[in-house]
């Protein structure tokens, strides 16, 4: 019994990665803000976007591929709304999941920050 106990342990852990919430941020964007000018700013939707790259098993040793950055994270987040220039009540995770082969970087999640002095972006 305590040998099926320790193996289902072990599988778990095996299986179920790294996950660290490094960071929070009330403000964030991959491009400057403007707060002293004529922009108008509002919070839009919550919304998750990441950045990942491969890892791969090379000779027993698990290598990562690429650089994923929290930048690119919030780019790619930023890309779901044309209005968005930011991220408000941002979490950001570094994510490790692999057993031999997986992905590893960045997960952020926030409410979108909207622009809507930009063109087409009114409501």
């Amino acid at each position: 019994m305590l040998k099926k106990l320790s193996l289902l342990t072990m599988t778990a852990t095996l299986l179920s990665g790294c996950v660290l919430e490094t960071s929070n941020f009330t403000v964030a964007s991959s491009e400057p803000l403007d707060f002293a000018n004529k922009h108008q700013y509002k919070v839009g939707k919550e919304v998750e976007g990441a950045s990942l790259s491969p890892v791969i098993l090379t000779l027993g040793i698990p290598v990562h591929y690429g650089n994923p950055t929290i930048n690119n994270a919030i780019a790619n987040t930023l890309q779901q709304e044309e209005c968005a220039v930011g991220l408000t009540n941002m979490n950001a995770q570094l994510v490790d999941r692999s057993l031999g082969f997986g992905t590893w970087g960045w997960v952020v999640k926030g409410n979108l920050l909207l622009d809507t002095t930009k063109p087409g972006c009114n409501n």
